[in-house]
């Protein structure tokens, strides 16, 4: 018995004592590290891949989200960047390494294509968190990199079309001058199957140009339509009402305080409405909104009515005499079928011709002159915002997509 307990205790000494180390580690991962030391082996990560030839990258984006600051003319754009290529040094034998196919390295200590945004508003040129991701590498050479970027480009904004404005803005990237016989391609440079929109804007096109110049090896244009339905709602509608109320404003007698209350209102309108714009317009714009001319416009039009109503109102109750051309103007149109286009007619009042103190004829030429002179002024308002209202009133335009194959990929229009 006491032998058995004092082997037992050798036993026991010698498993703490003895130098076993389990090996956790599986046959593929001791491949694999050694496959990631050969190939570090003599790689010389500032030189292409292709000494004598051009290395081709294909280069995509799958974009995240975006914005656009139509004040300060800056488009942002969150995406990730997927780049491939070939390095011809990248290449081994499945047989020789457990038959590995493909392998991930997470720090990239080899060759990778330096991608700069030419009109990147940064200094730098390039995107910082495009270095340091996750590549992995085919057997055959094939690298392939996916990387988290934020690009900030420079894109001027046109506002003439405001608030149903369409921008275009473009990315430029090219391959660093030091890197030569290296060109950027791509055969579906965007993809937004996950894409969060903005309330502001909503990308309804997008297509990308190759070999723009010797700085620009890769263009991607994107078209972004305004979401302009609620400024439209305080800005473009009321542009329509008062339209109407400026003109309905002239139907009324001269002698009516309301019209002078209606022209004064529609004034006042116009400032308050000129107001609200200057609060939500995008500053920093190359041109000026459309909408914002034809408030100026008819706010001009509408002073000149106000003034035009006071004359009429004192010209439709003079008792002097009239002059001989006013005679003759009066004589023409009401002799002729111009009296049909007389449109409002007023009577002359009957206080007036009443009185034994005024001359009834003389009264009655300036009544109808002012008839004349108000039915010019409601036509020449009528055509004023006629021609106004289509050219300087933005409205909703259809989008024309310069690429065929956008529809069947976004499923048509947003």
């Amino acid at each position: 018995m006491q032998c058995l307990t004092f082997l037992t205790l050798l036993n026991l000494l010698h498993l703490i004592h003895c130098d076993c180390v389990i090996n956790h580690q599986t046959l593929l991962g001791t491949w694999e590290k050694q496959l990631h030391k050969d190939l570090r082996k003599n790689f010389k990560w500032y030189e292409n891949p292709n000494e004598c030839n051009v290395t081709v990258v294909d280069i995509s984006f799958m974009i995240k989200a975006f914005e656009m600051d139509s004040s300060n003319n800056i488009f942002t754009m969150y995406s990730t960047m997927m780049t491939s290529w070939i390095d011809k040094r990248l290449t081994w034998n499945q047989k020789d390494y457990g038959g590995i196919e493909r392998t991930v390295f997470e720090d990239i200590l080899f060759w990778i294509p330096n991608i700069q945004l030419n009109n990147r508003i940064e200094e730098d040129g390039f995107s910082d968190t495009y270095y340091g991701q996750e590549c992995s590498v085919k057997n055959n050479g094939q690298v392939s990199c996916n990387g988290k970027i934020l690009d900030t480009a420079q894109c001027t904004a046109k506002m003439s079309s405001w608030p149903y404005d369409t921008q275009k803005c473009n990315l430029d990237y090219r391959i660093a001058k030091e890197q030569k016989d290296v060109r950027l391609i791509s055969h579906k440079a965007v993809h937004m199957a996950s894409t969060q929109y903005g309330p502001d804007f909503t990308i309804v096109d997008c297509y990308h140009v190759s070999n723009v110049s010797d700085d620009v090896q890769l263009r991607i244009t994107f078209v972004l339509d305004r979401n302009g339905h609620s400024l439209a709602a305080i800005i473009i509608f009321p542009s329509i009402l008062l339209s109407i109320l400026t003109a309905s404003s002239i139907v009324l007698d001269v002698n009516d305080r309301n019209r002078l209350l209606m022209i004064s209102f529609s004034i006042m309108c116009h400032f308050f409405y000129l107001i609200e714009i200057g609060y939500e317009i995008p500053k920093h714009s190359e041109d000026a909104p459309t909408i914002l001319l034809f408030y100026r416009l008819s706010l001009i039009w509408a002073m000149f009515l106000l003034v035009a109503t006071v004359f009429l109102e004192k010209l439709r109750n003079k008792e002097s005499a009239s002059p001989s051309w006013v005679s003759s103007v009066y004589s023409i149109v009401f002799n002729s079928y111009g009296k049909y286009l007389i449109w409002p007619l007023w009577k002359t009042r009957l206080d007036l011709l009443t009185s034994q103190e005024v001359d009834i004829k003389s009264v009655d030429v300036w009544n109808g002159f002012a008839n004349i002179v108000n039915s010019v002024c409601f036509f020449v308002t009528v055509i004023v915002y006629c021609v106004m209202i289509p050219i300087l009133v933005p409205r909703k335009q259809p989008i024309i997509h310069d690429n065929k194959w956008w529809f069947l990929w976004r499923g048509g229009l947003p």
